[in-house]
């Protein structure tokens, strides 16, 4: 072939390529370890020419690059995929995210980001089914528009994975831009040489140290795929498991091979809450660079591996979170003891919070450093997850300075930890001696189920009961356990509204949050009762493995509120008024219109892809959805709106205002709130709305406003839909 004719060949015939359907994406599996089930695709594209047959982009990809074209493909390869995902969801089959490979000239040709995201909005994808993979040699020149379109497609919640890691070995990439998970390709350990070995090992620690997804591509053989196995890689690619095809051969073959596709709540990794990967934000003037620059240039192997990063000044009493975990983002500095304080109360395990107090006591812990023979300290401490869960981390800390020490943290070695663990356990025992000894646990707990007036159950991680005390069983009329053992409150059917309850048991489930004293209804024995319930997190050596309840009836106490009860106005899942408070909040609008003429606006809006995340995740999770719209909406307004939940995923947003742009401005506003919502209880999603938009001096009627408002928002809906097809 002669390569001269070949590129004018190739540069003559993409745009016609291109219409004639001669370039086709295939895909490629990928796998995760753990489950050995389908967890991600990759997008590739082949050109399959009339001449040349087909061609794989190492044929034409540098050709397309050198002429500023290969944007053209690359968003192409954007919308196939976008097509494709749009078209399973609307028939309701399985989907896992989809990778894309973008140029480092993409990036200086257009803009890249708003091309993607355009496409990804048009056909209403969410982002946790879009993976962004950059080759690291990109990186290399360090092009000011490259670092502003990664940043772009980071802030905007897309997952960015680095592509071809090592390549170039440049570890400033991991350091410069925050990746969500690196690719490796496996080809320079395929002789298995012992210095390879070494090297993806540490590789892969480095990885896990600093929060990154592994993926190892590229693997062929059993051999590899062992090895890669064993020392922690996440996710595995290559022609082990399937060539690039067409999806539905793809499909077909791994359906063949029983193949197991993965549920987006399976993947413990859509959003990951993954709090290894957060970090803080922290302001600091110029002496404190250079501070923290010296301490990179020292510490720079304990940067990789450690999650945490804490600098204690002894003398001043101040405690500087340089690198580490934020529930918020904000900064954190401020005194040793109020700071070691605070994060026991909210985060470390109750059996943990003596020695953990005493590891940070300022006037002991140079000392005690000094007096180690390995010139350092550390302990075990059991620290909560957002999730609730409680995980070992190991602290550890040494001086750098007189008066000065660095705390390192990461996650503990399981087998230390439950060393750790039995040492509680022993010292217990033997703190404990024969004291009360006939009052074993067992014994007490079968009084309490017993002689309780409360009615007490237990239930575990997915919310079926496992097991209650007399009193609740005769309260709901219960013969034996097996009337509701295995059985949740939905397949019970008792309450009046369940959505409180649901959310309440999850917020205790995956937070490790305890709910006191809820109000509300049931149905006991023919009749709506009222009862207040409490539950709380069961804990397994700091991990949530269900959850502990009771509850009591105040139905004759409640008698007297019953009115007040009936005139309620506020929407119990969002904290958003309901539409009994709709009337009375748009009632006092109206008022105000006819006696100064001030004007006012309502948006009218829905979340178009709800039930298609309610079908993904799980009816809880669409729980979960209206919870956060309505959070995002009251914090970004504040008093600004009057907020409402109409029903369903319907939602209405109220304002006055005196100049005609205010009306754009707020409607823009409430659609873009809606947008940033990226992370929804530990899941990545993408929420797209449909507005309607109306001002009450077209109609000057409450009743004919609402249904306009309704009715521009369906049409803005079906635009949406006809711009998908």
């Amino acid at each position: 072939m002669n390569s001269l004719e070949f590129e004018e060949y190739i540069v003559d015939n993409f745009d016609k390529a291109l219409s004639n359907s001669w370039i086709k994406i295939f895909y490629q599996p990928i796998m995760r370890v753990r489950s050995d089930k389908l967890c991600g695709l990759e997008a590739l594209a082949r050109w399959e020419d009339p001449k040349y047959g087909l061609l794989i982009p190492d044929d034409f990809l540098h050709i397309l690059e050198k002429y500023g074209m290969v944007h053209e493909l690359d968003s192409f390869a954007v919308l196939e995929v976008c097509k494709l995902l749009r078209d399973r969801l609307k028939n309701d089959q399985a989907v896992v995210p989809i990778s894309i490979n973008l140029s480092e000239k993409d990036f200086e040709l257009c803009d890249i980001f708003d091309i993607v995201d355009s496409i990804i909005t048009k056909y209403e994808i969410s982002k946790e089914f879009i993976n962004v993979e950059v080759t690291e040699s990109a990186f290399a020149r360090d092009s000011e528009k490259l670092r502003e379109g990664i940043e772009k497609f980071r802030d905007s919640g897309y997952q960015l994975w680095v592509d071809d890691f090592g390549s170039h070995s440049s570890l400033n990439v991991l350091a410069d831009y925050d990746f969500y998970g690196m690719k490796i390709d496996v080809e320079f350990i395929r002789d298995f040489t012992k210095k390879a070995v070494s090297i993806i090992k540490s590789v892969v620690s480095m990885a896990k140290g600093i929060g990154i997804q592994t993926l190892a591509e590229g693997v062929e053989t059993e051999k590899e795929l062992d090895f890669l196995k064993s020392i922690g890689f996440e996710k595995i690619q290559g022609d082990i498991y399937g060539k690039p095809l067409p999806l539905s051969q793809c499909m077909e073959e791994l359906d063949e091979k029983g193949v197991v596709i993965e549920t987006p709540n399976e993947s413990g990794v859509f959003g990951g809450y993954e709090p290894d990967k957060m970090t803080y934000t922290v302001e600091r003037d110029a002496a404190d660079v250079e501070k923290i620059k010296q301490l990179n240039i020292r510490w720079k192997q304990l940067y990789n591996i450690y999650n945490g990063v804490y600098l204690l000044d002894l003398e001043e009493d101040t405690f500087e979170v340089l690198y580490g975990v934020s529930e918020n983002g904000e900064a954190i500095k401020g005194s040793i003891s109020e700071i070691v304080s605070e994060h026991a109360d909210r985060f470390v395990f109750a059996e943990d919070c003596k020695h953990y107090l005493k590891f940070f006591e300022a006037h002991t812990l140079e000392q005690k450093i000094n007096g180690s023979e390995r010139g350092f300290i550390n302990a075990y401490i059991r620290t909560k997850t957002p999730h609730g869960d409680y995980t070992w981390k190991i602290y550890l800390a040494l001086m750098t300075a007189p008066q000065q020490a660095l705390v390192f943290v990461r996650n503990a070695d399981s087998i230390k930890a439950n060393a750790w663990s039995e040492y509680y356990r022993n010292y217990t025992d033997t703190a404990r001696g024969d004291l009360g000894m006939e009052l074993t646990k067992d014994l007490l707990w079968d009084n309490l189920n017993r002689n309780s007036h409360l009615g007490i159950f237990w239930k575990d991680k997915q919310r079926r009961f496992v097991g209650a005390n007399q009193k609740f069983m005769d309260y709901y009329g219960f013969r034996t356990p097996a009337d509701f053992v295995g059985k949740t409150d939905e397949d019970m059917g008792w309450h009046i509204e369940s959505e409180p309850y649901r959310k309440d048991e999850y917020r205790v489930l995956r937070e490790g949050a305890v709910t006191r004293r809820v109000q509300g209804h049931c149905i006991a024995h023919g009749s709506i009762r009222d009862i207040l319930a409490s539950k709380m997190p069961v804990y397994d050596n700091g991990r949530i493995i269900g959850l502990v309840g009771y509850f009591e009836d105040i139905t004759e106490s409640e008698q007297d509120r019953a009115r007040k009860v009936d005139l309620q106005e506020t929407d119990n899942l969002t904290g958003l008024l309901n539409v009994r408070g709709m009337i009375t909040a748009t009632a006092t609008y109206k008022d105000e219109y006819e006696r100064r003429g001030t004007d006012f606006v309502e948006v009218f809006f829905s979340l178009d892809n709800f039930e298609e995340l309610k079908n993904l995740h799980g009816h809880a999770f669409g729980d979960e959805i209206l919870y956060a719209c309505g959070k995002k909406l009251a914090n970004g307004f504040g008093t600004s709106a009057t907020l409402v939940r109409y029903s369903g995923c319907d939602f209405m947003a109220f304002s006055q205002y005196s100049n005609p742009r205010d009306v754009e401005a707020f409607a823009a506003k409430v659609r873009r709130l809606v947008s940033e919502i990226h992370n929804v209880n530990g899941y990545n999603c993408t929420l797209y709305p449909s507005l309607g938009t109306v001002r009450f001096s077209e109609v000057r009627d409450l009743d004919k406003m609402h249904k306009l408002g309704m009715e521009r928002m369906a049409e803005e809906r079906e635009q949406h839909k006809r711009g998908m097809s």
